[in-house]
């Protein structure tokens, strides 16, 4: 220890609730609590201090890149081949932060937060909820008033203890198909999660249906109904002549 020269670099800041908050993100592999326990942690790809032995950039390299080009590094995977999206605003300059105050860069100039877009507090608005039977399986429906990503939690009862995977991309109409559902007749549970590239996320309320396949079966009756079965039969008589050598 000794007095500080007026040569010395200039001690950074320390913005405890930015450190604290990507600390969360970078150990949860995604934006904290979005989704739930979905994505593997980066921790993984780069170890705690951000110093991995895979060859992957360096937090001290990384902090050298300008806030929109390591926005869009981490987005696209983070070096890993998850993409996370939903990585956005708040949670992502926080992110930025961290990888600046675990680098050389913060022994030499002070660092603050990133800025990598504006902020926007007003939580996404959730509208024109379906949901049913298709030939793709079990979809359910929505809009939003502005791009968001999203996923689906459900289960059997209200605790909802399965979660779709995640949207790839921000839309306004947005669209997941349910798998490994329970048996016709059981009653499922589901809520929507929409979070906004600000960061701010909006929940429905739970809502719930009784599964009944049957319901898409009937609905297709004729004339597609026919047809379908029709051109069924026709493709599987074309194959056997073709298995006799007639065609």
């Amino acid at each position: 220890m000794r007095l500080r020269n007026d040569q010395d670099p200039v001690a950074s800041t320390y913005d405890h609730a930015a450190y604290g908050r990507e600390r969360n993100v970078f150990f949860s592999g995604s934006a904290f609590g979005f989704p739930f326990d979905a994505r593997p942690s980066f921790t993984a790809l780069r170890g705690e201090s951000g110093h991995n032995l895979i060859g992957l950039p360096t937090f001290d390299e990384l902090a050298l890149m300008n806030d929109q080009s390591l926005a869009d590094y981490i987005r696209s995977g983070f070096g890993g081949s998850v993409p996370r999206p939903e990585i956005t605003c708040a949670d992502m300059d926080a992110l930025i932060y961290y990888i600046r105050m675990n680098s050389l860069v913060a022994q030499s100039q002070p660092v603050a937060p990133g800025n990598s877009c504006a902020k926007d507090p007003v939580a996404p608005e959730v509208s024109e909820i379906s949901y049913g039977w298709t030939e793709n399986g079990f979809e359910i429906s929505w809009n939003t008033d502005e791009e968001t990503i999203g996923y689906i939690a459900h289960g059997v009862s209200e605790d909802l203890h399965r979660w779709s995977d995640i949207e790839s991309a921000f839309s306004t109409e947005h669209t997941i198909y349910l798998d490994t559902l329970p048996e016709d007749g059981t009653e499922i549970f589901f809520t929507i999660f929409a979070r906004d590239r600000n960061g701010n996320i909006v929940v429905t309320d739970s809502d719930s249906t009784v599964l009944d396949r049957t319901e898409f079966t009937q609905a297709v009756g004729a004339p597609e109904g026919i047809l379908l079965h029709a051109l069924a039969i026709l493709a599987l008589l074309v194959a056997r002549r073709r298995r006799a050598g007639l065609v």
